[in-house]
């Protein structure tokens, strides 16, 4: 069994009789007296790429000045590089605003000119379309 501690920065395997393999520490705070906290809160055995099966989530918000924001997310989706936000009066009528990259979780990005349909595509690092999502109205 391998389990990753969380917050905290330790990750371990176990044999299935329950001896203990390995048990890592990484990163500062594994120096004695530098504090906790490892700065991650997943541990991989080895290499992996997730591929939902949802689409991405989209949310149109506007600021407390008045300036709206698509925000999008896809969790579990390792492979996004860019997201393209798509807009128009209608699907027909839509064409691309602006591609920014991914920041993260969760990506802000300010829309100008509010439309009757919105969508954002997820790229990879080709600029392929891995999935679409559109906000729920």
């Amino acid at each position: 069994m391998f389990i990753g501690w969380g917050q905290q920065p330790y990750f371990s395997e176990y044999t299935r009789d329950g001896k203990l393999i390995y048990d890592v520490c990484h990163g500062d705070a594994c120096h004695e007296g530098t504090g906790g906290g490892g700065g991650s809160y997943r541990a991989y055995k080895g290499a992996w790429s997730g591929h939902p099966t949802t689409d991405p989530d989209v949310v149109v918000q506007q600021n407390d000045e008045g300036v709206e924001y698509v925000y999008v997310s896809w969790n579990g989706a390792t492979e996004v590089a860019q997201w393209r936000l798509i807009a128009g009066p209608t699907e027909a009528e839509a064409s691309e605003v602006t591609v920014v990259d991914k920041t993260g979780f969760e990506t802000a990005i300010e829309f100008p000119d509010p439309a009757n349909y919105v969508a954002v595509e997820a790229l990879d690092v080709n600029g392929d379309v891995l999935g679409t999502g559109a906000p729920s109205r």
